[in-house]
Parts: structure tokens; sequence; C-alpha cells
């Protein structure tokens, strides 16, 4: 179980799925995250990929992001972000919560092509598996002038270890480094996205 840290779905516990595929990321690492951009949250649109549980997402949304869109390719995953979205929908109606929108989409990002997503955000957050980083960002980093919305944030979690590839990646779209943070095995960095 995860528990949301922050904003008006604090203490919501959330489901987790099982098995060693997915590994989510750490309540410290996340709070720290959405910490560092608190006040680009509000109304913003996120996409939350590799979403696993949805953490991240539901977290944006629970300090004030109004939509998120969830992708993960595993069944478990999906089942648990079904679990965990009807339950933050009932705890906002009950206590008569700010409204958001959600979407969830069972797809492997990494066969994606141009063209799918059908809106731009202002937020996206990658935390694929480690051994897979450097190969999805190289693959990835083309749909970001599509989808990204000028001024917006690409935050990617990866191991340390890819510290200086993600240091000295030249990006076909403009985005200039904003922070890299360490916290054990664990490297975020987060690209602000300018428009030619």
């Amino acid at each position: 179980m995860i528990n949301i840290t922050s904003g008006h779905l604090r203490g919501i516990s959330l489901k987790t799925p099982a098995g060693l595929d997915t590994r989510p990321t750490r309540s410290r690492v996340r709070s720290a995250i959405l910490n560092m951009i608190q006040f680009q949250l509000s109304q913003a649109s996120v996409l939350d990929l590799f979403a696993g549980s949805g953490a991240f997402g539901i977290e944006a949304i629970s300090r004030g992001a109004s939509k998120a869109h969830f992708i993960d390719k595993e069944p478990d995953s999906i089942k648990c972000l079904n679990e965990n979205l009807n339950q933050i929908n009932k705890h906002t109606l009950k206590n008569d919560g700010p409204k958001f929108e959600t979407k969830i989409e069972r797809l492997d990002i990494l066969g994606i092509k141009r063209g799918h997503f059908p809106s731009q955000y202002d937020i996206i957050f990658c935390d694929p598996p480690y051994d897979l980083s450097s190969d999805f960002i190289a693959m990835f980093q083309q749909f970001l002038p599509d989808i990204l919305n000028p001024q917006g944030l690409f935050i990617f979690e990866s191991h340390v270890h890819d510290k200086d590839y993600l240091s000295k990646i030249q990006f076909k779209a403009n985005l200039d480094i904003l922070k890299q943070k360490t916290y054990g095995i664990s490297l975020i960095s987060i690209w602000r996205y300018q428009e030619s």
C-alpha cells in the first residue's frame, strides 16, 4: 500500500501491483518531486507513464492538477489503477472535493506511434524499469514537442548510474535541464520545454 502524502486526498491508501516488475517511486521521493513543482500543479494536465499504482498522477490531482492520464501495459497495474481511481472518485464525491478528469490506458509505451496522443500535457512523469531508461528516452523524446506544452515539465526517474548520460543528452526538442537530484539509487531529472 502507498499513502497519499498531501492535498485533498491526503491519507488515502493506494493499492500497488503485485510482483517484482513494478518498482513504485518511494513516497519520500514522490513527495520531494511534487514539492519541487508545487506551483505548477494547479489545474495542470499530467501524463503518468509506467504508472503502476498511479500514485504520482493521483498525488498530483490531490495537490491541484485537473487532469491525469495513466498509461501502463501490465494487467495488474491496470487493475490497481481502476481500483485506486474508483476509491478517490468516491472520496471526492463524499467530501465534495475538487473536480478532476482521469483516463487509464493499457499500452506498451515502447511501441507507441507518433500521433497517438490527442492532447498536450503540462507535466509528463516517466518511471520506466531502470534497464530500459536509455532506450526509452531515446525513443520517447521524438514525441515531446507534440505533447508537452510550452514551459511544461518532463520528469524522469532513472538509476543514478544514468546521470552522466542524462546530463549530456541532446534532445530534439528544446528542453532545458532544471534539476537533477539523487535519492539512494534513484536519480530524478527535470527538464522544462522551451518552445522554439
